[in-house]
């Protein structure tokens, strides 16, 4: 989720938005656009215009991922709904994983840690099998007068916006929390969600790598907590990415979490802190144009498993085949 301060608020749970690869070596991004015809990305007017930016958005991330597999693609499931909102506050869209796969690394209470479906591919080396890794949705109701008031998404590909809201920027920070900023703590309980009876309160791979400061220059892990522990620290701010390729890319210093003293739903330990790492594109807040994740954010999908490219390859524009289909969601993952 991506808020922009005292303006735009994104309520959604997590993530979005996919690259585009065009290289052998890289991850391939396959849209599947759900809208009906004449609707969404197939509105006749703003419709062209949503694909390209949300294919360029794609190619960016593509850039940066290298495969662990022939053929490694993550099928993305996308559409326009009308949200609403006020002229000061609107939902702007919201995406999440459509599975999670539990993978044995030996760690935490019961030895696994669920992964998301993208993620749990690249780690495994196949494709599990999933018809859509990722699914988003966005508010239509922004491109309105309304809503917003005069704000708009923006859909050019230069990044110049003006006042209104950069589609690009938006895409690139979703896709983040789809690859993988997806926590499972339960802000009511502190437990993690439960998304099979087999392995209860188990850990998402992001939970793994977060860990509470104790004051004297040592740190707890979260997935070594009590539930009440957790439920504690996560509304701590004091919570910390211990990760060590995002380390290195933050001066070797550990890297903030968001964790204010009120839990906010969708924005709460799935992002950088934005007080401590001001305009990093998994901020919780919009505050402008970012058509490059920067290097702690590399990082921190270097530490969760991404085979991350340092140099992205050129951006090559393709035209997506958009296809219609049905709105897939599993709830309960293979195991």
């Amino acid at each position: 989720m991506i808020r922009q301060k005292t303006v735009l608020r994104l309520l959604s749970l997590l993530v979005l938005l996919f690259p585009f690869g065009l290289f052998a070596d890289h991850v391939q991004f396959n849209a599947i656009y759900t809208d009906a015809d004449g609707s969404g990305f197939f509105d006749p007017t703003l419709g062209t215009a949503r694909q390209t930016a949300f294919q360029y958005a794609c190619g960016i991330w593509s850039g940066y991922l290298g495969t662990s597999y022939a053929g490694e693609t993550i099928n993305i499931s996308a559409s326009f709904t009308g949200m609403g909102g006020t002229s000061s506050s609107a939902t702007l869209g919201g995406a999440g994983p459509e599975t999670f796969n539990a993978l044995n690394f030996g760690l935490g209470p019961t030895g696994y840690l669920w992964a998301n479906a993208a993620n749990a591919n690249h780690w495994v080396g196949q494709d599990m099998g999933a018809d859509v890794e990722i699914a988003a949705q966005f508010n239509s109701d922004v491109d309105n007068n309304t809503v917003l008031g005069t704000k708009s998404f923006y859909y050019g590909l230069d990044g110049n916006c003006g006042t209104d809201i950069d589609f690009v920027s938006v895409l690139l920070h979703e896709i983040g929390h789809g690859l993988g900023f997806t926590s499972l703590i339960n802000p009511a309980s502190g437990a993690y969600y439960t998304l099979h009876p087999y392995i209860p309160n188990t850990p998402s791979l992001y939970d793994y790598f977060l860990g509470k400061a104790n004051g004297d220059g040592s740190y707890t892990l979260l997935a070594d907590m009590s539930d009440a522990e957790r439920l504690a620290a996560s509304t701590s701010d004091e919570i910390y990415w211990l990760g060590e390729a995002a380390t290195a890319a933050n001066g070797n210093v550990y890297s903030k979490i968001y964790a204010p003293a009120t839990w906010e739903q969708g924005s709460s330990i799935s992002h950088e802190d934005e007080t401590i790492h001001p305009g990093a594109l998994m901020s919780p807040f919009y505050s402008g144009v970012i058509h490059t994740p920067d290097a702690l954010t590399l990082g921190m999908l270097s530490d969760i498993g991404w085979n991350v490219v340092p140099e992205p390859s050129p951006v090559i524009m393709v035209v997506f085949v958009c296809a219609a289909a049905f709105w897939i969601r599993r709830r309960f993952p293979a195991y």
